[in-house]
Order: C-alpha cells, then structure tokens, then sequence
C-alpha cells in the first residue's frame, strides 16, 4: 500500500495478519496446543541509493500477537501462561546488491520488557541473504 513520497522518497505501508496453530502429541498421548494470532504493520522507506533505479530500504515494525495455551503443562517451558497479550518493535535494514539479490538484517524489541522494566528490550535478530533466480 504505497504512501506516496515522504521526504521525497517512496514509502510503502505493508499490514499483516496471521494465523499458527501448533500441537505437539507425546509417546504418552499428552498433548499441548498453542494458538497465536499476529497483527503487524511495516512502514519500508527508500535509504541509501545504490544505482540510478536501485536503493537500500529500511523498515520500521509494530507487532502485536495474541496468544493462548492449553493441554498439559508439562510439556511446556516452566514460564508459559495460558494467554497472553505480547508486543515487538522490528527494525529491518536492506543491502541492495542488485535487482536480483540483497542481505536483509532484522532486529526485534521486546516492547512488554521495556515498559514493565522485566528485562532488555533486544529479543533478537536475524540476517538473511536472498538471490532470485
């Protein structure tokens, strides 16, 4: 969904959904069930100009992810709730190496850390390198 042009540059706003249903089933036939439903939103901006028609792009993110629980506890981490409400800041910059591949570095924040001050805001991160072919 573009935006137009902030600061002179192409902006694109990019919402999202999801839906993960994950169950787990033991040698015992105890089961444990997670359901989680995300809300997101990326506003991607154009950064640094590589070539005429090709720049870097850097991207902000909010996500907000509902999730519940249920079967047997055992199975689970010793701090699993039945349900919570969790919240992240994303930051994701784009090296632009040509029309065809790029390194993607992702960061995320653990925005409920911060706030209730239980613990660092950095949750993690991840790079990918991506070529199409």
């Amino acid at each position: 969904m573009p935006l137009g042009r902030l600061w002179g540059r192409q902006t694109v706003v990019e919402p999202g959904l999801g839906w993960f249903h994950r169950s787990w089933l033991n040698q015992e036939s105890r089961s444990l069930e997670h359901r989680n439903f995300l809300v997101n939103v990326w506003f991607k901006f154009q950064a640094f100009k590589r070539t005429a028609d090709q720049f870097d792009e850097l991207s902000v993110g909010y996500e907000t992810t509902f999730f519940s629980s249920s079967g047997d506890p055992s199975l689970a981490a010793r701090e699993l709730k039945a349900w919570a409400v969790e919240h992240r800041a994303n930051f994701r910059y784009t090296f632009t190496f040509t029309d065809r591949a790029a390194l993607v570095i992702t960061l995320s924040g653990d925005l409920d850390s911060a706030v209730r001050g239980s613990g660092g805001l950095f949750e993690g991160g991840n790079g990918q390198f991506r070529v199409f072919f």
